[in-house]
């Protein structure tokens, strides 16, 4: 299965693409604009220049990807065995009048109003490997909250896993722990308990 959500740019942040895959089965909550996605589910974010990735799906929904003028961007790429994505919503899209959906329990958000590309609170649990930039997190569980922070969780017998690694300065460093959260605005990474090793 395949959730596309629609491209474009948010926050003035330029143009970038969302898209779920799953196994199993996909369940959406229209109050809360919170998705749910069960078994072998797959994150894909794309911004900037890396949405050209995505090849012939990037194409279907802009006609003419050069006229984008893409800049740099990011690529991320979560994998879990279930994953709840909340997203943003417009700001007056919950002080609207409610729609006669509403009497069949939609409440009053409507599709339009809810930002695709913009989530803003996830929890990934089972087998969860995030991959982005330079950073690789492997771990139980994972959450991304309204603050951009990640917290990774391991599992019981097993530490949870950030690699790090540095291209130009030829070096690479491993946090390994029972919890490691990563402040992906600052980039600081706090891993209590944790063993830390370089290159």
């Amino acid at each position: 299965e395949l959730a596309l959500p629609p491209l474009g740019g948010t926050r003035g942040r330029g143009p970038s693409l969302t898209a779920f895959f799953w196994v199993d089965s996909m369940s959406f909550d229209m109050k809360q604009a919170l998705a749910t996605f069960d078994h072998r589910v797959q994150m894909v974010h794309l911004s900037g220049d890396r949405i050209l990735l995505m090849g012939d799906v990037a194409k279907a929904l802009v006609a003419d990807t050069d006229a984008l003028r893409l800049g740099p961007g990011r690529e991320a790429m979560l994998d879990a065995d279930k994953l709840v994505v909340q997203f943003a919503t417009a700001p007056a899209s919950r002080t609207e009048a409610a729609s006669p959906a509403d009497s069949a329990g939609f409440g009053t958000l409507r599709l339009r109003d809810i930002r695709w590309n913009e989530p803003t609170r996830l929890n990934a649990t089972g087998q969860v490997r995030l991959r982005e930039g330079n950073r690789q997190l492997l771990g139980q569980s994972l959450s991304l909250d309204a603050d951009n922070v990640v917290t990774l969780r391991g599992a019981p017998n097993q530490d949870a896993l950030l690699w790090e690694e540095s291209e130009a300065e030829q070096t690479s460093r491993t946090w390994r722990g029972p919890v490691i959260t990563w402040n992906r605005t600052t980039g600081e990474i706090v891993a209590p308990q944790s063993r830390v090793t370089a290159r």
